[in-house]
């Protein structure tokens, strides 16, 4: 969810037809453009919610085309802008390519086996295996209690934590 000034929009050219994933193109055009974008805790969101799995997975797939569109437009202008810090152009990054995680996840683990068969080393039998594992178990599989976590203290309901 976003809440833009309509003149800013309009600055920036209108929201883009065709593009999957509009708002979060105007975000990384606003972005660029030397605007600051933050997020705001306590605004309410209010949404239909798709009532069957297959509406779920066709609006999550759509979301994740629209997204990667996003990313093929913005990531070398994130990457080459004057307008944002290294810790900013890093988020924008993180943000633009989430969606292409399982993917390199996967690339990882395929060129890591042909390392391993083809060029073994000592330390890379317990380590290729072990690293990513352990990485993933700690902070992938806990990301969605983390973010209801920190969302449920950043609006002051901290019994609920205890929950989590």
């Amino acid at each position: 969810m976003g809440g833009f000034r309509r003149s800013l929009i309009e600055q920036l050219g209108g929201w883009d037809p065709d593009m999957l994933s509009e708002d979060t193109d105007l975000t990384f055009r606003i972005y660029l453009a030397g605007f600051k974008v933050r997020y705001v805790n306590d605004a309410d969101c209010y949404e239909e919610a798709v009532e069957d799995w297959r509406s779920y997975w066709r609006q999550r797939s759509r979301w994740a085309k629209g997204h990667m569109q996003c990313a093929f437009r913005h990531v070398w202008p994130v990457i080459w802008s004057k307008n944002l810090r290294l810790r900013e152009k890093v988020d924008g990054l993180l943000l633009l390519n989430i969606y292409f995680v399982p993917l390199f996840s996967v690339l990882a683990w395929i060129l890591g086996a042909a390392l391993l068969m083809f060029q073994p080393v000592a330390w890379m039998n317990f380590l290729w295996m072990a690293v990513p594992i352990s990485f993933y178990s700690s902070v992938g599989n806990f990301a969605p209690f983390f973010e209801v976590g920190i969302g449920a203290y950043l609006d002051g309901r901290n019994r609920i934590c205890w929950l989590i």
